[in-house]
């Protein structure tokens, strides 16, 4: 039987806006699904899914000319004057960085019970995405059969993330586009451009670009120097692999838990004796809602997985849903 970790209302400061080399402010699916696997190499049990729930995030820095500029940090201290640019003497260093404060919640399943007190005293010592969590709601563990109840009753508010690599091989094979072009003229279509895309009641707001994996451009080699190295619980180095790799960007979609829940029962009305005023407005079935339709009725499925896979001879670590 699997129990569900709710940890709700987490509060991260500094975390880090970039979740690729080429994207800011995706959803950071790969920082929660590891920082749930960590959680569970420290309660020794197997992490077998996590849903993200999004409540807010600000992003640091500010506009100018209408581009979004990063807020910067420089170091302060004067270390053999190696600290200094290469080209101006007197300017300071300067890595860049982009890096935001969430607000968020995680529902994590484990393959066992857990103790939730040692997961608070767990939580009180991690990092998300790089940044410091500096506050934490009432954290609970329910059996995975209440995982509708746990929406309605304990989160209630908020966004899921959906994956939605559907209505992207749909829009790419509809508009004979290569997949890159079909992604970028995607994310930029207005209300009016997704519905003469797809039709009415497609239900497609809020999609947005993330990291959803790797895929290695190399064999592992374990005698790289400089790299990295995983540890022991008792904090002996484990001989780890490194390879570079690419990251995969894919398509989701922000849906709020109460669309979500309720999407189902958005129904005609068979109550005859409704005037036509007084019952619900018929919405006729669209084929690229149906994920919807399907997590309404079963928010299983909701929960992100990693992976390895093996496609076209090269290994790809991946997250995926179910759906």
């Amino acid at each position: 039987m699997s129990f569900l970790a709710v940890i709700p209302h987490i509060q991260v400061q500094g975390a880090n806006l970039q979740t690729s080399g080429i994207l800011l402010g995706g959803v950071p699916l790969m920082a929660s699904t590891m920082f749930a696997h960590a959680l569970a190499r420290k309660l020794g049990v197997k992490d077998t899914g996590v849903i993200y729930i999004h409540h807010d995030r600000q992003d640091l820095g500010g506009f100018a000319y209408g581009r979004f500029t990063p807020a910067q940090r420089r170091g302060s201290a004067f270390i053999n004057k190696n600290d200094y640019s290469s080209k101006n003497p007197n300017a300071l260093s300067l890595q860049p960085t982009a890096s935001c404060h969430l607000h968020l919640s995680l529902v994590i399943r484990f393959d066992c019970v857990i103790d939730s007190d040692v997961l608070i005293e767990l939580l009180n010592n991690q990092r998300f995405a790089g940044g410091q969590i500096i506050e934490i709601g009432k954290v609970k563990i329910f059996e995975e059969k209440d995982l509708s109840k746990i929406f309605s009753k304990n989160i209630k508010t908020g966004f899921v993330v959906l994956d939605r690599h559907d209505v992207l091989l749909a829009y790419q094979q509809s508009q004979n586009l290569n997949r890159l072009q079909a992604f970028t003229r995607l994310l930029a279509l207005t209300k009016d451009g997704l519905n003469h895309a797809f039709g009415e009641y497609h239900g497609l707001s809020f999609l947005s670009a993330t990291n959803l994996g790797y895929a290695l451009l190399e064999e592992p080699k374990t005698d790289r120097t400089g790299v990295r190295q995983a540890y022991t619980l008792d904090n002996d180095v484990i001989e780890t692999p490194h390879a570079y790799a690419e990251p995969l960007i894919g398509l989701v979609q922000y849906v709020s838990i109460r669309q979500l829940l309720n999407f189902a029962k958005v129904q005609p009305s068979d109550d005859v004796d409704l005037s036509e005023e007084e019952q619900e407005p018929y919405q006729p079935q669209n084929p690229i809602a149906e994920p919807l339709r399907q997590l309404s009725d079963n928010p299983q499925e909701l929960f992100w997985q990693y992976q390895w896979q093996t496609h076209n001879g090269g290994d790809v670590f991946l997250l995926r849903q179910s759906i």
